[in-house]
């Protein structure tokens, strides 16, 4: 979700250590062409979470992902940043 780029610092933390780790790696796999986000995403994670995924992406880099699995990451990661924002965790910067 492109609504992550401007996702407060802490409200990033929060939506990645509340993301199943699986579709956070398909979503981080299939955003890869966005080094923005990729940055904010990865430097929002624990060191060794930042390592396990960093060595994921490595070997996941010449298998491509299915549609159904990139979609379905993209709607369950959609559907968490819409529960984390009604609940109050997430906030929006106004740049």
């Amino acid at each position: 979700p492109v609504r992550l780029k401007h996702v407060t610092g802490p409200g990033v933390q929060a939506f990645v250590k509340s993301a199943d780790r699986n579709e956070l790696v398909a979503f981080l796999k299939a955003t890869e062409k966005d080094p923005d986000l990729q940055k904010r995403l990865q430097g929002a994670m624990e060191p060794a979470a930042r390592k396990a995924t960093v060595d994921e992406l490595g070997k996941m880099a010449k298998v491509e992902q299915t549609p159904a699995t990139i979609e379905r990451a993209f709607k369950h990661l959609s559907l968490l940043l819409n529960d984390l924002e009604a609940k109050g965790i997430i906030a929006y910067d106004n740049g």
